[in-house]
């Protein structure tokens, strides 16, 4: 995911930061419900399979600790 702009915002004491990627409209839920073809499923995981093997060979390694499918967005 490219990251075009990142920071910190401030809400009375509370400091939060964010990032500002471009905008994926759906999940992979939401792929997977509207039946989606076998083949547009294998190509997702693929990448994903792909994606998580890069942050992990990474060092120290990058570990997300909550893949699911609506934590998996999909560009349009």
């Amino acid at each position: 995911m490219r990251i075009t702009d990142s920071g910190f915002f401030t809400l009375g004491e509370d400091i939060y930061p964010f990032y500002l990627c471009p905008y994926f409209p759906q999940t992979l839920d939401q792929v997977i419900q509207k039946g989606s073809s076998i083949a547009q499923k294998l190509s997702i995981a693929i990448q994903l399979c792909s994606a998580l093997a890069y942050l992990a060979a990474q060092r120290p390694p990058i570990i997300h600790c909550d893949i699911k499918p609506s934590n998996v967005f999909i560009g349009g």
